[in-house]
């Protein structure tokens, strides 16, 4: 199913952005000093669909790093209720153990002792 939804969704992606290098291949001038646009040192030359694809990466980046960091609190509540149930069943394991030598040194010879089990619930 994964490799369906793939199909769909990345190879008409992927055909427009080879449309878009092939259509976009003149070089443009990129200068990175605001104040001297015109300084041969921090003047490049680069193919349109670089500066494109490089401005879509750079989204992609802050825009992920973006949703991270404003999800780090269901992250964060995830790992403490992962650690409470780890405490808790290791907790229930003790509790299993000592039920089973109580109920071996009670009884030595006879099956040991099983909790209840839970009645159903009833929603009424």
């Amino acid at each position: 199913m994964k490799s369906l939804i793939r199909l769909f969704f990345v190879l008409p992606v992927a055909v427009i952005a080879i449309m878009l290098a092939v259509a976009n291949r003149r070089s443009v001038s990129l200068s990175v000093n605001p104040l001297a646009p015109d300084n041969p040192a921090t003047l490049f030359e680069v193919p349109l669909y670089w500066l494109v694809f490089a401005c879509v990466a750079m989204g992609v980046v802050l825009g992920g790093t973006a949703v991270w960091f404003s999800q780090s609190r269901f992250r964060r509540a995830a790992r403490e209720n992962r650690n409470e149930a780890a405490k808790w069943r290791a907790e229930a394991d003790r509790q299993r153990q000592t039920l089973a030598a109580l109920s071996n040194e009670a009884n030595p010879g006879r099956a040991p002792v099983a909790l209840p089990a839970s009645l159903p619930r009833n929603a009424a």
